[in-house]
């Protein structure tokens, strides 16, 4: 267990997908997973402009 602000958090504790969640703040506030695929979405405009 970790003490987060106070209170008891289980630092195992799973996190729920965020399918049809559309923004940052509901995505973060929710406790949702958030995946930063920006890096990705570089690659694949770089390999666009090479074809």
């Amino acid at each position: 267990m970790v003490l987060l602000a106070g209170t008891a958090h289980n630092a195992l504790a799973r996190k729920k997908l965020s399918i049809g969640i559309q923004t940052f703040a509901d995505i973060i506030e929710g406790g949702y997973y958030y995946v930063d695929k920006t890096p990705l979405i570089h690659r694949l405009v770089e390999e666009a402009r090479q074809r």
